[in-house]
């Protein structure tokens, strides 16, 4: 199967062709972005979803996006693999509304996901050259790291209902906007994007952003994005050096030791009682007692019990509980766990809890595809740049290592749901742009072809 084609002249190498996207689905993704992705009001844990006014623009704006986008489907006829499963994604959780006991809710959150889906699916297939995919994560970049500073500026105004307002010891940025986990997550992401070229140091002008999103993910205070963000930059250094992007190998690798022997040199420090490292485990520790650090802020137990409700039936085995309604269903059993969850915290088994197997499977394939940025590296070089690959390499090493204790991926869309769906599409355009690097149909390779074999 061929990688997404869209119909018109081809791009000619070493030439920067004009955009060919349009102002309209651009208009429509910038809309999704805001609102799915900031601080517009609070709602009580308690409380369960209704149709307000922001739930209403989200699924007006979502409609718009993914009727624009299957419009364009029709025109394009031709689809590669991963728009092909993500389509199988989308009936899993379509499917999935129907067994719910919250069926409208998971319906509503299934139009959220189709209509941003479809929106990505149409955007990623009308691009014509990587000139047309910067300019999506040129677009995604500005518009995140603009809610990102909304949001940290209100996390100091804002009051945190839950701890009865600001207290210094407990503070984290997002606390009492769009959550800790879910802003530094997405600041690691944008983080990422920043790395354009292959040299880390230059623009100097990036390393403005890219200390404000470091500083988010600090006061954040979470631990798996900053973990997350620590494996994708060593992924980044890591493709860089070995695919002779770094000029300098040496810097290459004394940067990632460096950092390495400083996390040993903290622990050493930690180990001897050092005020100063006491300091640092204190804030990154939040606090927590040792049962919280061990059980890893309870998602042992939310872990636990989600595979239990996985099991309920046959039903819920094959078709889930309903996409997005996790919270609800664990509402269910506030009795058997003693942590409040909002999702499964790890994406497979979120997907597994909302969907079943019906959707899980499809949500696993997407990732698999995804890795192919990674594992397919090298093949992927004769029609990306090294700058788009190695951003690649990083925002999938941070979707990876965070997946394994966040949900982001499976629960109601937003920005990194985004990101994410743009790099498995554009990995489909690799027949396509080989085709506009006028090298021969012998020497080109089918993407999807790589993958099975």
């Amino acid at each position: 199967m061929h990688g997404t084609i869209d119909a018109g002249k081809r791009p000619v190498p070493g030439e920067v062709p004009p955009t060919h996207l349009g102002v309209m689905p651009l208009l429509l993704l910038v809309c999704i972005i805001i609102l799915t992705g900031t601080y517009f009001r609070s709602r009580e844990e308690a409380e369960g979803p209704s149709a307000d006014w922001l739930v209403w623009a989200q699924l007006i704006t979502c409609s718009l996006g993914g009727i624009w986008g299957l419009g364009q489907i029709v025109k394009t006829r031709q689809l590669g693999i991963g728009a092909n499963v993500l389509f199988l994604y989308f009936l899993g959780c379509g499917v999935s509304c129907l067994f719910s006991p919250f069926g409208v809710i998971a319906f509503g959150y299934w139009i959220l996901l189709v209509g941003s889906g479809l929106l990505m699916i149409g955007l990623v297939g009308k691009a014509r050259s990587e000139h047309d995919l910067e300019r999506i994560l040129n677009l995604w970049l500005v518009v995140v790291a603009v809610l990102l500073l909304k949001d940290t500026i209100l996390s100091f105004i804002v009051p945190d209902t839950r701890s009865g307002g600001f207290d210094e010891q407990a503070f984290r940025v997002g606390s009492s906007t769009v959550a800790p986990l879910t802003i530094s997550i997405t600041a690691a992401l944008a983080f990422g994007l920043t790395l354009k070229k292959d040299e880390l140091l230059r623009p100097l002008y990036l390393w403005l952003p890219r200390f404000f999103f470091l500083l988010v993910i600090l006061l954040s205070r979470s631990r798996t994005p900053l973990i997350a963000l620590i494996g994708g930059l060593f992924a980044w250094f890591l493709y860089r050096q070995f695919s002779g992007g770094g000029k300098r190998w040496t810097i290459g690798l004394a940067l990632p030791s460096l950092f390495f022997a400083v996390i040993i040199l903290w622990v050493f420090l930690l180990l001897e009682r050092s005020e100063w490292a006491l300091n640092a485990y204190e804030f990154l520790n939040r606090g927590q007692q040792q049962a919280n650090v061990t059980s890893l802020t309870g998602r042992t137990q939310i872990w636990k019990y989600g595979v239990e409700r996985v099991f309920d039936s046959p039903t819920t085995i094959i078709f889930g509980h309903g996409y997005g309604v996790t919270r609800m269903v664990f509402m269910e059993g506030q009795q058997e766990i003693t942590f409040s969850a909002q999702h499964a915290h790890n994406g497979p088994l979120e997907a597994l809890l909302g969907s079943g197997l019906f959707g899980a499977i499809p949500f696993i394939f997407l990732l698999i595809l995804s890795g192919v940025w990674i594992f397919r590296f090298q093949d992927l070089r004769r029609a990306f740049s090294l700058s788009f690959l190695l951003r690649a390499v990083f925002v999938i090493s941070v979707v990876y290592i965070s997946s394994t204790a966040e949900a982001f991926l499976a629960t109601k869309p937003g920005p990194r749901t985004i990101l994410f769906f743009l790099f498995v599409l554009a990995a489909d355009k690799f027949r396509y742009f080989m085709s506009g690097k006028d090298l021969s149909h012998s020497n080109s390779m089918s993407l999807d072809r790589s993958i099975v074999n």
